[in-house]
C-alpha cells in the first residue's frame, strides 16, 4: 500500500492537463508516446490504489515503467500481475522485458519466448526478444523478430537500426547498408554510428574511421578510434553489447584520464568491466529460470566522468513483491543469476535438480583462435563516446546533381537493360531452386507439438537424463527423444505428439509423477535431432 499510495499522490500532483489526458489512455502500451508513458502511469496507480489486484492496471503500470525506462518498478508491477495471472503471455512479455533493461538477458529471453509460446506477441516484444537473441548470438531469430517488428510498424527508426546491424554481425554487409539507407538519408545520429560499427566488425576499418572523423569531433573521433580498430576481434554477442550498449571487453581498450592540465596522462586504467551480463559474450548462455525481482546496486561509473544529462522523469514508488510459485528448475548445470531479493518471477519450466548429474565429458579442444590483438588506448570509454555521434555537414547540406541527368540517361539505359536481363534470368533461377529447397525442408520437418523435459548443452548428459526420466515416469517409457537448438543450449523434448491435447495429457502424467515438464511447438522447417537410447 505505501507504494500505491505514493503513486496515487504523484498522480494527484500532475498539471491539470495532464490529469484530464488521463481518461484517454492509449488501450495498449505499442500506441503509447514518451511524453504519455507518465500519465498512464499515474492513471493506473489511481486504479490500483482502489484495487490492488487489478490485472489491466497492473499491466499498464508494468508497461509504462518500461518505457520510462524504470525497469525495477516495471519488474514490481508485472510480479504483482503474475501472481494474479501466471499464464498470462502480455504479463511474461513484461517481464522479459524488465529483465532485459536490467541486463539480464538470459533470464529475459526464457521469459520472452515463453510469452511466446503462450501465444502472446506485439511489437514491444519482437522489437526486444530480437535484441536479446543478438545478445545471445542467435542471429537468425533476431533477425526474425526484427522484420516481424517492421511488418506492424514499418517505420521504427529503432527497430531498423537493430535489424542492420544484425546483419553486419552475420556479415551480411549488403543488407545492413540496404536497412540503413531510409536513416541515412534522413541523416539520422544513430544510423550513422551503427554503419561505422557495422564497417568495423567486417574488416572494413579505414572506412569506418572515416565515417567517424566526419561525424565526430576531432577528439571524439580520436578517442573512438581504438575501439573501431578491434571489432573484429569480438564474438558475435560481444560485437551487439558494443553496439547496442556500449560494452567492450576488458583488456582490448585501455582508457587514460588526461590530467587537468591537458598535457600527459595523470592516470591510465583499464576499461571498466561492463555490467554483470548473464553470460559470458564469447559463448552467450541463457541463463536459469529462475528470475530473481533485481534490487541490485547500481553500475559504477566510467574512469571519465560522462556528459550531463536531465534527471529521469519521477514514478511510482515500487509496489513490494510478493512470493511467486516456485520455477522450475534445469536439467543440466548453467550459470546461476544474479542474487537479488527473495521475490522470484514465474519463467519457463526445467527439470528438477534432485538427480545426481552426469559424469563430466572430456570436451575436445577449440579450434585455434587468432593472436589477440595488441591492446589500444583511448581517452574515453566506449559508453561515453556512444551518445555524441554528430551527422557530416555533407550531409545535411541540399544535394544537388552535378551534370545534367538528360545526358547520361541515354548512357546508362543499354547498361541497365542488360544488367536487369541477367539478374532477373539469375533471380528465377535461384528463387527456384530456393524454393525448391525449402519444400523439401518443411515437408521432412513440419510444423509439430512436443513436451519440453529439459535442457543441456552437452547432449550425452541429455540422453543421460531421458534414460532416468523414462525409469521414472511410464508416460515416458515409448517416447523417443529429441534435442533442438536453443541458442547457446538444447532442448531435451519427447515426442512429437499428434495433437495438443496428447501432448498436454503427457505434460500433465509427468507433473503428476514430480516432474517439471511443458508443451513446446517446433516451427515448419526446425530440425530435431534424435539422441541415443531412445
Amino acid at each position: 500500500m505505501p507504494a500505491v499510495a505514493a503513486g496515487l499522490l504523484w498522480a494527484v500532483a500532475l498539471p491539470p492537463l495532464a490529469q484530464a489526458q488521463m481518461m484517454a489512455t492509449p488501450s495498449s502500451q505499442l500506441q503509447l508516446k514518451p511524453t504519455d508513458a507518465g500519465t498512464a502511469l499515474a492513471t493506473a496507480m489511481t486504479r490500483l490504489a482502489a484495487s490492488p489486484r487489478d490485472l489491466d492496471a497492473l499491466i499498464r503500470a508494468g508497461e509504462a515503467s518500461l518505457e520510462l525506462e524504470d525497469p525495477r518498478s516495471a519488474l514490481g508491477f508485472f510480479g504483482r500481475a503474475d501472481d494474479v495471472a501466471p499464464d498470462n503471455g502480455r504479463v511474461k512479455a513484461g517481464l522479459g522485458r524488465a529483465m532485459l533493461q536490467l541486463d539480464q538477458v538470459g533470464d529475459g529471453l526464457r521469459l520472452m519466448e515463453l510469452a511466446g509460446n503462450l501465444g502472446y506477441s506485439d511489437f514491444g516484444l519482437l522489437a526486444d526478444r530480437g535484441l536479446a537473441r543478438d545478445l545471445a548470438a542467435n542471429q537468425s531469430g533476431a533477425q526474425a523478430d526484427y522484420a516481424a517488428a517492421l511488418r506492424i510498424n514499418p517505420d521504427d527508426a529503432r527497430v531498423m537500426r537493430r535489424q542492420a546491424v544484425s546483419y553486419g554481425i552475420s556479415g551480411q554487409v549488403d543488407l545492413a547498408d540496404k536497412a540503413l539507407q531510409p536513416l541515412l538519408y534522413k541523416s539520422d545520429r544513430g544510423a550513422w554510428r551503427d554503419k561505422a560499427f557495422i564497417l568495423a566488425m567486417n574488416g572494413r576499418t579505414s572506412e569506418a574511421i572515416s565515417i567517424a572523423n566526419k561525424v565526430m569531433p576531432t577528439q571524439l573521433a580520436a578517442a573512438i578510434r581504438p575501439y573501431l580498430e578491434r571489432m573484429t576481434a569480438l564474438s558475435p554477442a560481444q560485437r551487439a553489447a558494443a553496439v547496442h550498449m556500449g560494452r567492450f571487453p576488458p583488456g582490448l581498450v585501455n582508457v587514460q584520464v588526461a590530467s587537468a592540465a591537458g598535457s600527459t596522462p595523470a592516470r591510465a586504467a583499464p576499461t571498466p568491466t561492463p555490467a554483470p551480463a548473464p553470460r559470458q559474450q564469447s559463448q552467450p548462455q541463457p541463463a536459469p529460470v529462475q528470475a530473481p525481482v533485481a534490487r541490485t546496486q547500481p553500475v559504477a561509473k566510467p574512469v571519465s566522468p560522462p556528459p550531463q544529462r536531465p534527471a529521469p522523469t519521477p514514478t511510482a514508488t515500487q509496489p513490494a513483491p510478493t512470493q511467486s510459485r516456485a520455477p522450475v528448475a534445469q536439467v543440466a548445470a548453467a550459470t546461476p543469476a544474479t542474487p537479488a531479493a527473495p521475490r522470484t518471477v514465474q519463467g519457463p519450466p526445467a527439470p528438477a535438480a534432485a538427480a545426481p548429474a552426469p559424469a563430466p565429458v572430456r570436451a575436445s579442444p577449440p579450434p585455434a583462435a587468432r593472436p589477440a590483438p595488441t591492446p589500444g588506448t583511448s581517452t574515453r570509454t566506449l559508453a561515453d563516446i556512444m551518445a555524441e555521434v554528430e551527422i557530416p555537414q555533407s550531409e545535411l547540406a541540399p544535394r544537388v546533381a552535378a551534370v545534367d541527368l538528360s545526358d547520361v540517361a541515354s548512357m546508362r539505359a543499354a547498361r541497365k537493360k542488360a544488367q536487369e536481363a541477367a539478374a532477373k534470368k539469375k533471380a528465377e533461377a535461384e528463387a527456384k531452386a530456393k524454393a525448391d529447397a525449402e519444400k523439401k525442408r518443411l515437408a521432412a520437418n513440419p510444423a509439430r507439438y512436443w513436451v519440453q523435459i529439459g535442457t543441456g548443452r552437452n547432449k550425452s548428459a541429455l540422453a543421460f537424463t531421458l534414460k532416468r526420466m523414462k525409469k521414472e515416469h511410464d508416460a515416458l517409457a515409448k517416447q523417443d527423444g529429441f534435442s533442438a537448438a536453443w541458442g547457446a543450449t538444447n532442448r531435451l523434448v519427447v515426442g512429437p505428439f499428434k495433437n495438443l491435447d496428447r501432448a498436454k495429457a503427457v505434460e500433465a502424467d509427468l507433473k503428476k509423477g514430480g516432474s517439471d515438464a511443458f508443451v513446446w511447438r517446433s516451427d515448419a522447417g526446425e530440425e530435431l535431432e534424435a539422441l541415443g537410447g531412445n
